[in-house]
């Protein structure tokens, strides 16, 4: 993956999550170009899964869907992505005809450098 014609890194296997944190290479203002390959070859020498398996037909590519998070720097993390696993959790622990208690529990980053 590159943004601005700079490197940020790669994934190797499909069925893994991942993410990138592309603030650093971001240039405010300006247009910025997000660049992707990817590779299908079936004799590739990672031998990833699928492909080690033999017998799967989907070898490379974008299948699944790509999502580009926009975040503050105090924010509640994406929940099941590759660099968090919390989630946020809504139950109603009391509930009659007249009122109910909602209790949501989530994560909260904070990413601010402390004073």
């Amino acid at each position: 993956m590159w943004i601005n014609g700079k490197y940020l890194g790669d994934h190797k296997g499909g069925y893994g999550s991942f993410d990138f944190d592309i603030t650093p290479y971001i240039t405010e203002g300006k247009d910025n170009v997000i660049a992707v390959a990817v590779n299908n070859r079936q004799k590739d020498q990672y031998m990833i899964p699928p492909m080690a398996a033999g017998n799967f037909d989907v070898y490379g590519g974008i299948y699944r869907d790509v999502t580009i998070v926009i975040k503050d720097k105090l924010f509640i993390p994406m929940q099941g992505s590759a660099s968090h696993e919390g989630g946020t959790f809504v139950t109603t622990p009391a509930v009659s005809e007249k009122e109910a208690t909602v209790r949501v529990q989530t994560w909260v980053k904070n990413d601010n450098t402390p004073a």
